[in-house]
């Protein structure tokens, strides 16, 4: 079941953040979030399985989906916020890891996934293999739909904040063939500097059904051409 399928007009859609090792992501999750729902680590295998944050009237039928699509390779934490009944959070396996069960994971979500957090950290922005990464990842939805973030943005100071977005954005957009999109610099160590609070109010806003639509389009237009060939 491909994005365009898995939802319905009434139901929730699915924010993932991608990324590899050491960039952040669950500790992003938690400046996101607000509270403590992933354990954050910087050894071992990481984050293991799915972790997904979701209003409690939709954790039936996300369980489903879940269970369909990696069984058994989930967590499931309810929540009671209104403004983010349709919404469902995801903290993914790295995308470079080791563990080549790990990566499936990841990988099979991305057909599920409308909207992706593209996350790469502030050392390694300019690698070459977050870089091929990345145009794997795109290969799997519409790039019109991803969020792209440099975390650990308090490691900057002065004017290389600024030149850092520029320079991600433009490399992202050579590398997709799309005009340089906005670059949101976070810190999860600082959450009430840089980016972060504007992206959460991003986040918690309601998806219009007409943007949800547009976006269910994009991805199932891009998968159609790219995605079942590249998860073979």
């Amino acid at each position: 079941t491909l994005v365009r399928d898995a939802l319905s007009e009434d139901g929730f859609y699915l924010v993932g953040l991608i990324g590899g090792k050491d960039v952040g992501k669950s500790a992003l999750v938690n400046a996101l979030v607000g509270e403590p729902i992933t354990q954050t680590t910087s050894f071992g295998p990481g984050t293991e399985a799915v972790i997904a944050y979701a209003h409690e009237s939709v954790a039936d039928e996300l369980k489903q989906l879940l269970e369909r699509a990696v069984p058994g390779c989930y967590r499931i934490i309810p929540h009671r916020l209104g403004r983010l009944s349709r919404q469902v959070l995801l903290d993914l396996p790295d995308i470079d890891s080791h563990w080549q069960s790990h990566v499936q994971i990841t990988r099979t979500m991305l057909r599920h996934m409308l909207f992706p957090l593209w996350v790469q950290s502030v050392e390694k922005y300019a690698d070459r293999q977050p870089q091929q990464l990345l145009a794997k990842v795109a290969e799997g939805n519409a790039a019109g739909n991803f969020i792209f973030c440099l975390n650990k943005a308090d490691q900057l100071v002065g004017s290389a904040i600024e030149e850092l977005r520029e320079d991600f954005g433009q490399r992202i957009g050579r590398l997709l063939s799309i005009d340089p999109p906005r670059v949101w610099m976070l810190s999860a160590a600082r959450p009430a500097e840089f980016d972060l609070p504007a992206l959460v109010t991003l986040l918690s806003q309601q998806k219009p059904d007409e943007l949800v639509r547009e976006s269910q389009q994009l991805a199932g237009r891009q998968q159609d051409r790219s995605l079942l060939g590249w998860l073979d």
